[in-house]
């Protein structure tokens, strides 16, 4: 049996029997908080807040001073936001929580159903609140919100073209990645249009006679979009900011 995921056998439990209008079934949820899923979970103790190893290493940085690696050096001393920083925050006020929901027939082989996620967002130390008042609130929202949706088969979710094709998925999400696949070759080829009208200028002035054409450098890629980015302003009519007070 530990050869199956758990993927496989929750789908053929789940769907064991149902035909189209059954009442959806559902597992329990399975909850963790955020700081159990990342590397910390190793050094985490239950003695303090799950995002002390964090603001050690914070402090251990700071007191090494010029002999600290430079790249490291520059995140800790001005990325880092210290207990207003993005990634302590979630360690000290998100859970992940899943389970596996059952609201179409029975599937056959390599149909499997989604694993539900959704966060939590609540305080996750041990001495913190029962978090499972606001995950119930927000698993009854979800489970709404797919019942008023419902699923539907998408071909585009293959999990990297794996045995185990997951193509039953709520509409609404296929919806959304439909859309932005809508996008993005819209985009592309508007990128290839502007592109290619500017080789084509310069093609037509005869200036690539004995241009040996190589791969953009870093700065020179970063010369070329700020060239393009000027050049679109300047067609859109948009005026030049001075440089003082651009930001």
């Amino acid at each position: 049996m530990n050869l199956i995921p758990d993927q496989v056998i929750l789908t053929r439990v789940l769907t064991a029997g149902r035909r189209k209008g059954d009442p959806p079934v559902r597992t329990c949820v399975v909850m963790r908080p955020f700081h159990a899923l990342t590397n910390y979970a190793r050094v985490y103790s239950s003695g303090s807040s799950p995002s002390a190893p964090v603001m050690k290493v914070y402090r251990d940085a700071l007191l090494d001073g010029a002999d600290a690696d430079q790249e490291k050096r520059l995140f800790w001393h001005t990325l880092f936001r210290e207990d207003n920083d993005p990634y302590v925050k979630m360690l000290e006020n998100v859970s992940y929580a899943s389970f596996f929901l059952a609201m179409v027939p029975r599937l056959d082989i390599e149909k499997n159903l989604p694993r539900i996620e959704f966060i939590v967002p609540s305080p996750t130390g041990l001495r913190d609140e029962d978090p499972w008042e606001t995950a119930s609130e927000h698993r009854n929202r979800l489970i709404n919100a797919l019942y008023e949706n419902g699923f539907d088969v998408s071909a585009e979710h293959s999990m990297f073209k794996s045995s185990a094709v997951i193509d039953v998925l709520p509409r609404l999400l296929i919806r959304a990645h439909d859309t932005v696949k809508y996008w993005a070759a819209e985009l592309l080829s508007s990128v290839q249009e502007y592109v290619g009208y500017y080789l084509a200028r310069y093609a037509n002035t005869k200036r690539f006679r004995g241009i040996k054409v190589r791969p953009f450098t870093r700065e020179e890629l970063k010369l070329l979009y700020d060239q393009l980015k000027r050049e679109r302003e300047l067609q859109a009519g948009a005026s030049e900011t001075p440089p003082m007070l651009g930001r």
